[in-house]
């Protein structure tokens, strides 16, 4: 009995997403092709590996034993790949990049294009995923703020960016009306959490919101106050910062990373990268201007 390796990505894919929905994402394939390989993996093995639900997929005892070895296969094969690729060669591969959509979106913007034009054998998926999620085995750079790592994973500073108080010039909101930031998921300090603490108990909060952009809309169109990124709102013309040229908050940003790819050469590459970038392209858009690197 030797079982087809694609089917134990099928497994290490619903062990990670917990559904077949979420699993066919991450594998860019069809939920019904997904259902099909498990049930023939399953067959082959002579083992239930996971128990459906209508809250998703539960791993069993032989779904577990199956998942270690699979994670092992698949670092042995990452690992293979990266040791086969010589240095003329460049980089090649998937790496998947994690973080604030307002943060990728700049990246995808301004930077992207010139990295993957250096690096034609180079892929990146970009996934605004919340919270950064660490995919054991698969080479994931996860950008952050406040979450900690998870699952043992390796954590790198990058850069810190300013947040400033902002509203609209042609509809300014009443004093005491907010839009604000929604990541009660996090556990631990959050902006969310000293962004209530500053502005007290008597204010009132008409919109959250898990992304900068669509803060920014909301702010623009009077329905609040709200933190921002400078390098966000500074943009906006609609937009008058109430917090001078002090910001009002700084938040560090990080690398999550998985220790079983973190040595990878895609992963070092795109890692020295965002570190480059990052930091001017997250700054207001005049001090950006100046402080960019030149490209050679």
């Amino acid at each position: 009995m030797h079982p087809d390796w694609s089917h134990l990505k099928i497994v290490l894919a619903i062990h990670r997403a917990g559904n077949l929905t979420a699993a066919a994402r991450l594998l860019n394939m069809d939920q019904t092709t997904v259902g099909r390989r498990l049930s023939a993996l399953e067959a082959q093995l002579g083992a239930t590996l996971f128990v459906r639900s209508k809250n998703g997929f539960s791993v069993t005892r032989q779904g577990e034993l199956v998942t270690t070895h699979a994670l092992a296969i698949e670092k042995t094969v990452s690992q293979m790949q990266n040791d086969l690729i010589s240095d003329d060669e460049g980089v090649t591969g998937i790496l998947r990049l994690q973080g604030n959509v307002w943060m990728l979106e700049r990246l995808a913007e301004t930077e992207a294009h010139m990295l993957l034009a250096d690096h034609p054998q180079l892929e990146l998926r970009l996934s605004g995923r919340l919270p950064p999620a660490s995919l054991s085995g698969e080479a994931t750079i996860s950008l952050w703020f406040d979450a900690p790592a998870v699952h043992s994973g390796f954590t790198t500073p990058l850069c810190s960016v300013p947040y400033g108080v902002f509203e609209s010039i042609s509809s300014p909101p009443a004093p005491d009306r907010w839009v604000m930031f929604k990541d009660d998921e996090v556990t631990g300090p959050s902006i969310a959490h000293e962004i209530r603490r500053r502005i007290g108990p008597d204010r009132t909060v008409r919109m959250t919101a898990t992304d900068a952009n669509l803060l920014r809309g909301a702010i623009r169109n009077g329905v609040g106050r709200g933190i921002l990124p400078w390098c966000v709102a500074r943009e906006d013309p609609e937009l008058h910062c109430l917090s001078g040229d002090r910001p009002e908050v700084e938040r560090q940003l990080f690398a999550h990373l998985h220790p079983d790819t973190v040595d990878t050469k895609r992963v070092q590459l795109v890692l020295n990268w965002l570190r480059r970038v990052l930091p001017p392209l997250l700054m207001s858009r005049d001090v950006a201007e100046q402080a960019r690197p030149k490209r050679k």
